[in-house]
């Protein structure tokens, strides 16, 4: 428990893109909403754009997620014998998509009521956003370590690992238009649910060869 907290504290420090990211969430969805308030379908299309920004400044906000760890070597360091290198991935996939989901969770509620969209802060919305940040942290760890080690190459790897993003962002998206339009959201629930249950079990050991890959670059 203590090795858990104290990580907690360490990203909390090192990392403070989870608190300028859901500004940019919110700043990027109102611009939305006062570009397109006239159009007649706002309340249609509101929310899946309003989806699609805050999907976009969750990315944004993984690139910088090992930057501190990375300069300071102390990847190197946690690599050496005996040292729980899988442990300390397992809480830094925890502690980021914790501090990913809940400010942008809070910023979808009070989207909701500054743009006139009850469904922002409805339980369909949520449960989508909860399961489908935790897909885009964990592809998002992953690209950040990856891009960081492999700095020649790192254009390349984020143009390989792009579509990977696309069917969570798009089926996301489905979800909430679904829920906006009252028609059912069953399938795309349980193909987050789904995603997100592999996810648990292999994002900690994708990590972790990652990790081992940019190290061995190094």
């Amino acid at each position: 428990m203590n090795k858990f907290l104290f990580e907690a504290k360490l990203l909390l420090k090192q990392n403070w893109a989870w608190c300028y990211s859901v500004i940019v969430y919110w700043a990027l969805s109102s611009i939305a909403y006062w570009l397109l308030v006239d159009i007649y379908k706002w309340q249609s299309i509101g929310p899946t754009i309003v989806w699609l920004m805050a999907a976009t400044n969750i990315l944004i906000s993984l690139q910088s997620a090992f930057i501190i760890d990375i300069e300071n070597d102390a990847i190197s360091q946690k690599c050496i014998k005996d040292f729980p290198l899988l442990e300390f991935l397992i809480y830094r996939l925890i502690w980021t998509y914790i501090f990913t989901v809940i400010p942008v969770a809070l910023g979808s509620f009070l989207l909701g009521f500054t743009l006139h969209l009850p469904i922002l802060y409805s339980s369909s919305f949520f449960i989508t956003l909860l399961l489908a940040t935790w897909l885009m942290v964990g592809l998002g760890l992953i690209i950040s370590i990856l891009s960081k080690a492999l700095r020649s190459m790192s254009n390349l790897l984020i143009l390989i690992v792009l579509p990977l993003y696309i069917p969570i962002i798009l089926i996301g998206a489905g979800s909430i238009y679904h829920v906006q339009n009252h028609m059912s959201n069953l399938f795309e629930t349980n193909m987050l649910l789904g995603l997100s249950l592999i996810g648990c079990v292999i994002f900690p050991y994708l990590l972790k060869a990652a990790v081992t890959v940019g190290v061995e670059q190094q």
